[in-house]
């Protein structure tokens, strides 16, 4: 069921929306369309304009009383607030906002009617101002989050609970419906399968801070976000193509072999600054004069070979030197050269491993300048030096946090109790820092996370910061998660990668600081009890 109302009658009342009229239209052929949609068109009702409360209610008892399987109940317009406990109420026609509990339709009666709807799962959408009360309506029954009152029900919201929801003017949908459909009509970037509900929050939230629009917000109950809202589209045979001479490929352009073997070693008073990689050089490329394996062949076993040459060497020049002295004779000097040549062998051993380690660092900093650019390993070492940026840093305002071995990739993370472990990041969404929840056991980890996400608000405001909660219903672990969605590591310049690098430092300082002990806490309460050790009186 699609409700919207765009046009209101009461003169110097509320504004009208437009684009709520064009939300109906395209939602409607999104969700049936005969390729992607997951509804057939006789059963997918539209209400445009509803005149009165009574009218509204009527069409939506139908509905939710008809629907046995999956039940969508979305609606767009003006939210507004009324009564004495400044309830959610959703407007129509006829609707005064100074008389909302008679002219408008109370979300309370809009629960009421979803809560007894036969249909095993239930969606509710909402792209209106203070939507997210709606979440805490539907709760509200329920001692804590981790015992979802409605069973079976997803909720998503275009706003928190006490923000305003956007319908810019001139555009043709409002904003969250925009983005909404925007996933429902062209799908994930980069993700080939059907997407579920419990996809849809994410790549929302991202796009609409990406356009400093207010935050949605969602509430998943049982496995309603396992229900698909948009399937991959078949694909059509394709007909082999005919053989034509292919084009050469253009020779890649060569950076120039700058990247900095030993980036956390300052070069200047301004040290955060990202490493070159990319570059029009078209020189050749130079082939390092000895290969990284057959360095790694020479120098297999050389420590230990190292280690004997030094005892030995050592030992036989003491005791040659030793017996030498004492014996007023040269008898034993033969011995003392021995253990001099074997000393001295030792050293040009040790010279040698430095030049096998220098050589084997530049022949891979060769290597890596040498990729394309824009290429995933040359990004990844660019993405390594980040990360090891970062951990320098927090080095000196965290020291409770032990940096790890940090490799090229995307994603850099470490272990910091027993219920989870902490990541950098780079993700489709942005650049992110979380926690990742995962403490071996479903149940004890979605527990733990509904624990923290009921008392959300007071842990961003001692964060200091927003953060996305994201329970991944389908997945054993659960994230909290801070996104950084306007840096890009390959481009960014000097200031750029300094801010990111400060962004990053701050946020997991932050998350380990108001989170560790608690999580660690709430580790150990979900601990099953020692049984009593048995009477033996």
């Amino acid at each position: 069921m699609l409700v919207g109302t765009s046009d209101y009658e009461e003169p110097g009342g509320l504004d009208h929306l437009p684009g709520v009229h064009n939300n109906l239209v395209a939602l409607e052929q999104a969700l049936t369309h005969p390729e992607t949609g997951v509804f057939a068109h006789d059963r997918c009702m539209v209400v445009n304009n509803p005149d009165s409360p009574q009218s509204f209610m009527r069409r939506l008892v139908r509905a939710t009383q008809q629907a046995e399987d999956v039940l969508l109940v979305y609606y767009a317009g003006h939210g507004i607030l009324g009564g004495p406990e400044a309830d959610l109420y959703l407007t129509v026609r006829q609707t005064d906002e100074r008389l909302a509990d008679m002219t408008s339709v109370a979300f309370s009666a809009v629960r009421h009617a979803i809560e007894d709807s036969p249909a095993k799962t239930k969606i509710l959408i909402l792209d209106c101002c203070f939507s997210g009360r709606a979440i805490g309506a539907m709760s509200s029954k329920s001692a804590a989050l981790a015992k979802i009152a409605v069973s079976g029900t997803y909720i998503l919201t275009s706003t928190e609970a006490n923000r305003e929801s956007r319908a810019v003017p001139g555009e043709r949908y409002t904003a969250f419906t925009a983005e909404l459909l925007s996933i429902s009509t062209n799908g994930i970037p980069g993700r080939a399968s059907d997407v579920l509900l419990g996809d849809l929050y994410q790549p929302l939230q991202v796009a609409m801070a990406k356009r400093g629009f207010p935050k949605p917000k969602n509430l998943a109950g049982d496995t309603s976000g396992n229900i698909v809202v948009r399937r991959v589209p078949r694909q059509e045979p394709v007909s082999p193509p005919q053989h034509q001479a292919e084009p050469p490929a253009p020779k890649p352009e060569v950076p120039p072999t700058d990247l900095p073997l030993h980036p956390l070693q300052p070069a200047s008073e301004n040290w955060l600054e990202p490493p070159t990689v990319t570059s029009t050089d078209s020189r050749p490329a130079l082939r390092p004069l000895i290969s990284d394996d057959s360095l790694r062949g020479l120098g297999r076993g050389a420590w230990t070979t190292a280690l004997w040459i030094l005892t030995s060497g050592g030992a036989l020049l003491v005791i040659g030197s030793i017996g030498a002295t004492a014996s007023g004779a040269y008898h034993d000097a033969g011995t003392a050269i021995t253990g001099m040549v074997l000393t001295v062998g030792l050293f040009v051993l040790f010279g040698f491993l430095l030049l096998r380690r220098y050589l084997s660092r530049r022949s891979i900093a060769m290597r890596t300048s040498q990729e394309p650019a824009g290429t995933e390993a040359s990004i990844n070492e660019v993405r390594r030096v980040f990360f090891e940026q970062v951990f320098a840093r927090l080095h000196g305002i965290a020291p409770g946090i032990r940096a790890p071995r940090v490799r090229p990739a995307n994603e850099c993370s470490f272990a910091s109790g027993p219920y989870g472990h902490y990541a950098l990041t780079f993700s489709r969404l942005g650049f992110r820092v979380e926690i990742y929840l995962d403490t071996g056991d479903n149940d004890t980890t979605k527990a733990i996370f509904d624990v923290l996400h009921q008392r959300r608000n007071a842990v961003e405001d001692e964060l200091g910061f927003e953060v996305t909660w994201e329970r991944l219903d389908n997945n054993r672990a659960s994230r909290i998660a801070a996104y950084l969605t306007d840096f890009n590591v390959s481009t960014a310049d000097g200031p750029g990668w300094s801010n990111a690098v400060e962004w990053a430092t701050n946020r997991v300082s932050a998350l380990h600081r108001v989170l560790h002990h608690e999580l660690r806490a709430l580790c150990e309460q979900a601990k099953p009890a020692q049984p009593a050790p048995p009477d033996r009186s």
